[in-house]
């Protein structure tokens, strides 16, 4: 769904909005957001109030539709009636001001300006055959869910369809609202008005908060901010080096529903922060400590004792987590779905038979550059519902264990190899033609030349993705082969591919446009691209420097 913009007094787009930004009133025409001149909202009702109304009149095909009928209505004159108050007959018609609902037949003023009321024709009237046509204001009163109050500039007109901008449904301008940052929020937009202030504290507002680019954040904002909802489930914290343990620890107490913590590269937290999230956060189900190095066994116990239904972990580049903490996470933690393990040492064959016998559910398995044999991995083809695995760096893996656990985990749609110089032709001969599912193969610095790629196109019915950069056994005869025969292909990576002709490519493109192709030439072409459709403009390098 697309929002207007729209601009307040100072002529300021929102996401501008200063400190000393005054309230004023927002209308919208014609689906464009403008500012009605020199006026407030609160200024309306009793300056509309005091006018009175000179003039209603039927649509001329009423009139001949009703010529034949034993009397006219003669609607020339209509005075303005209190809220709620006293009737005005005309003919046989009653007439009453009042807000139109969705079942009523409306009659709107049509005096050369944005209608002042607005009339309603009684059950009784409705049901005969002499009715007032349903105008477009009518229909505009459904689509905008009765925002047409009267008596005010917050009715819609029928000529320009215009409201007030506070009139929106609730529920919309806070989805509005999420598209600001925390500081727009807290420091220009709740100082418009009092409703503005309002909508921005609204808790719904702060189940999700994302503070990853307050590097300088204190712990006293963040209690302010978890504090605004009861029912926070998502905080992300990354990268913010003023938050301490005595931060962590508060935020825990007031956050019992939290269920998904990002803590990347907080080094300053220590075990008495995960131990108050193991002890308040029970509801835990995502947790990301990726980069801190002081993260360790003795952390990674709390949170696993504490959150059991836990399903996701990121541990990548975890150095103090080793054998021990994962079989105590596989031990307590037994619906997990993901982890990752990317550059841990310390973690060797020795957890993975508990990892993947108690961990039944797990889905996705990374253990890039880990220190983990061929041993290790054949414990692997324990999973059934693996979906994902990522064995890339691992140098003591052979291909005889990499095709074992292809052929028993039946679900699996990626694999990544990258970087394990002993994966050749056959291995992925074998692996396409046992895995059927199998939809993304990144190969990139593998040791497979064109004939990979030709099986590739020629057993494979699934593979969506391939990456062969840096594989300098591909030509261009393997390009073309997998470009014509691999139905489904949509990206191949080809990336620093010596041996395949820039020419090669260019042709391909043109004949298979519906295949993203990856090479150094063409990556750069379509960021300057990119770039010059933003606005950016590049200067020749033979023009003098200024």
């Amino acid at each position: 769904m697309t929002f207007p913009t729209f601009t307040c007094r100072n002529q300021l787009n929102v996401n501008g909005l200063h400190k000393n930004s005054t309230c004023t009133s927002f209308v919208m025409e014609n689906s464009n957001l403008s500012r009605i001149p020199e006026k407030r909202y609160s200024d309306f009702d009793d300056q509309e109030k005091e006018k009175s109304h000179k003039c209603m009149k039927f649509d001329q095909n009423e009139r001949n539709r009703n010529q034949n009928n034993a009397s006219m209505y003669d609607m020339t004159k209509c005075t303005e009636t209190q809220e709620g108050g006293e009737l005005v007959k005309s003919g046989n018609l009653n007439l009453q001001k009042q807000i139109p609902s969705s079942s009523g037949s409306v009659i709107s003023c049509m005096c050369g300006k944005a209608p002042k009321t607005t009339c309603n024709l009684h059950a009784e009237d409705r049901q005969s055959d002499r009715y007032v046509q349903y105008t477009e204001l009518e229909k505009l009163h459904v689509d905008v869910g009765g925002l047409n109050n009267c008596g005010n500039k917050n009715t819609i007109q029928r000529k320009n369809k215009t409201f007030h901008i506070n009139d929106l449904p609730r529920f919309l301008f806070l989805h509005m609202l999420t598209n600001f940052t925390v500081p727009q929020l807290l420091n220009c937009v709740s100082l418009v008005c009092k409703y503005w202030y309002e909508l921005c504290y609204d808790s719904s507002l702060w189940r999700v908060i994302n503070l990853e680019d307050y590097k300088m954040l204190p712990d006293k904002a963040l209690l302010k901010l978890t504090n605004i909802s009861d029912n926070v489930i998502y905080l992300n914290v990354s990268d913010c080096r003023k938050v301490t343990d005595n931060g962590v620890v508060a935020m825990a107490r007031q956050c019992p529903n939290l269920q998904e913590l990002v803590a990347i590269r907080c080094t300053q937290l220590t075990v008495l922060s995960y131990s108050a999230i193991g002890e308040y956060c029970h509801k835990l189900h995502c947790i990301n400590v990726s980069g801190n190095k002081t993260f360790s066994n003795e952390c990674l116990k709390k949170i696993a004792m504490g959150c059991p239904d836990l399903t996701e972990i990121r541990l990548n580049s975890c150095i103090n987590v080793d054998d021990d903490g994962i079989e105590t996470l596989a031990h307590f933690c037994r619906k997990l779905k993901v982890v990752q393990l990317l550059e841990n040492r310390k973690v060797t064959d020795a957890c993975l038979p508990s990892l993947t016998t108690k961990c039944k559910l797990l889905e996705i398995l990374c253990l890039h550059a880990c220190s983990v044999t061929s041993k290790g991995v054949m414990e692997v083809a324990k999973c059934n519902n693996l979906t994902n695995l990522d064995i890339s760096a691992l140098s003591n893996v052979n291909t005889k264990t990499i095709k074992f656990v292809v052929q028993q985990c039946k679900q699996l749609t990626t694999l990544n190899m990258c970087l394990t110089k002993q994966v050749d032709d056959e291995c992925i001969n074998s692996i396409v033609k046992s895995a059927k599912k199998l939809r993304e193969l990144f190969l990139v610095s593998c040791s497979v030349t064109d004939e990979a790629l030709i099986s590739i196109g020629k057993h494979s019915h699934s593979i969506t993705h391939v990456d062969v950069g840096w594989c300098h056994g591909i030509t261009d005869r393997g390009v073309r082969e997998i470009s014509s025969t691999c139905t489904q292909l949509k990206y191949l990576g080809l990336t620093r591919c010596d041996q395949v002709q820039h020419s090669t490519v260019e042709n391909l493109v043109k004949q298979s446009p519906h295949i993203h192709y990856s090479t150094f030439l063409l990556d750069s072409k379509r960021l300057l691209d990119e770039a010059k459709k933003k606005g950016f403009v590049f200067n020749s390098g033979n023009e003098d420097s200024q």
